[in-house]
């Protein structure tokens, strides 16, 4: 009797073992620049960069099927520059929306909590609304340093969101130049490695956070209606609320149903229920979008993709929290192109 044969490895799958000192070389740049962006707290510029390269590519793509390749350049960088201008006029219509709606809608909900928690017998870590305001004065004055601290936090994290879109479009249009002839050596070797880590770490980030953009939309679309129907009010507020807090996976679900759910309350506990069957329905119709996102994407249990958004968060803050699946998807991609020997 004749040995089984071994079966043959993948095609360009690599034994870790075989691989070369440039591709090795390369993945441990790739983790400590992974490392330094946490240290040193460059989430938003990585994320602004990210999904600044992401616009301008996928426009890229588009646009070169029916012009000229140096006008399509320009030419995406055009829409990039329109969308960029359209999300912000969405995250400015959110915040101005939060702060002049988010002190009237938790005026009004509190006590129709303190209601309903009173008379089924529940105990509030707060009596009345003046308890409450006097615990968050309480903690906005024992953290006085941190506030006083908020304008040049949010002034760094700007120029942050600025330089991490101008290095995107300087990479974006780098690629323009003439590749020089490579040649037997280390750096070569090392360049051309991290040229294909980036890629592979685009490429995942394009169809997680490209599919997560699409369910955010069609979300939004459908709670906007939902919200007109039943006359809900603050819509201003809860409308970009529901776009912007979908771009964040699963908690962000979490965060603007709860919004909403408090918004039907202000008006009646009947309301707030039919909301929130509503939103149970609709969260089921999204999970099977999600689930196209995070499950046949990610191929992880949904218990890897949660620790990794909460690692994602410890790290990097809400940046780490969209950044996370994507960085699962990729590692998962490079793990399935090093088999075992």
């Amino acid at each position: 009797m004749t040995p089984p044969t071994a079966a043959p490895e993948p095609a360009g799958a690599a034994p870790l073992a075989k691989l070369s000192a440039a591709r090795k070389a390369s993945y441990a740049i790739f983790l400590a620049v992974f490392v330094g962006m946490a240290v040193l707290n460059l989430g938003p510029l990585t994320l602004a960069g990210l999904f600044a390269y992401l616009i301008l590519d996928l426009a890229h793509r588009r646009l070169r099927q029916a012009m000229p390749e140096s006008l399509a350049r320009w030419a995406a960088l055009a829409s990039f520059l329109v969308a960029a201008f359209l999300l912000g006029l969405v995250f400015w219509e959110f915040i101005r929306q939060a702060v002049r709606s988010m002190p009237h809608l938790m005026a009004t909900v509190l006590p129709r909590i303190d209601d309903i928690a009173s008379r089924y017998g529940f105990d509030l870590p707060f009596d009345t609304l003046h308890e409450f305001r006097e615990a968050i004065t309480d903690a906005i004055r024992e953290n006085a340093v941190v506030v006083t601290r908020f304008t040049g936090l949010l002034t760094r994290r700007f120029f942050h969101i600025v330089a991490g879109v101008l290095i995107a479009i300087t990479c974006f249009f780098a690629e323009t130049r003439p590749e020089t002839p490579h040649k037997s050596s280390l750096y070569d070797a090392l360049r051309l490695e991290l040229r294909d880590r980036l890629r592979g770490f685009m490429m995942s980030f394009e169809r997680v956070f490209g599919a997560q953009i699409v369910v955010s939309g069609l979300n939004t679309i459908v709670t906007a209606i939902f919200l007109g129907v039943m006359g809900l009010p603050y819509i201003g507020f809860l409308v970009p609320a529901t776009f912007v807090l979908g771009l964040l996976p699963i908690i962000g679900g979490v965060l603007s149903n709860s919004l909403i759910v408090a918004a039907a309350l202000t008006l009646s506990t009947r309301l707030a229920i039919v909301a929130l069957v509503f939103l149970i329905v609709m969260h089921k119709a999204q999970y099977l979008l999600n689930s196209h996102v995070l499950g046949s994407h990610l191929d992880s249990p949904m218990w890897i993709i949660l620790l990794a958004i909460v690692v994602g968060e410890l790290l990097l803050g809400v940046p780490g929290i969209v950044l996370a699946p994507a960085l699962l998807h990729y590692v998962r991609v490079e793990l399935k192109s090093l088999p075992v020997p």
